[in-house]
């Protein structure tokens, strides 16, 4: 299962998130244990106001270990920064209800609920290690 950590610090580093995870799933005495299997850290630039976020996904497996660090680790403290946990969600078009024709008309949504002016940034964890790079790559 791929879970993701929302807002985190821009100068995270792929070590920091897994010291992070890895107490909850080294497992116990009476608890399984699982293992990391990815970190990637993106970024996403708002192009309207040049503002950036960045976010990482975590493949960890087995889905139980992974289910129990989101409950663990959901809202807590992470480098000061208090972060929001999740499971990650694929979107599919193909999976909105709303699509179906027998669907009434008064049930389909007027606008797209994500955010416009949006660009994705892959895999940042080594590009932007800090703010200051960041402003004199694009400077």
């Amino acid at each position: 299962m791929i879970i993701i950590l929302k807002n985190i610090p821009a100068n995270t580093r792929k070590k920091e998130i897994e010291d992070f995870i890895r107490p909850i799933i080294k497992g116990g005495f009476f608890s399984r244990s699982g293992r990391i299997e990815s970190i990637r850290i993106k970024g996403q630039r708002d192009t309207r106001f040049n503002t950036l976020e960045f976010h990482a996904l975590v493949r960890v497996v087995p889905d139980a270990v992974a289910m129990k660090v989101v409950k663990k680790l959901n809202r807590k403290l992470f480098k000061g920064k208090h972060t929001a946990v999740n499971e990650f969600q694929y979107r599919n078009w193909r999976n909105d209800r709303r699509t179906d024709t027998r669907q009434p008309a008064s049930d389909r949504r007027l606008a797209d609920r994500r955010r416009a002016h949006l660009e994705v940034i892959e895999d940042v964890s080594e590009r932007f290690s800090s703010k200051k790079s960041f402003h004199r790559k694009h400077e």
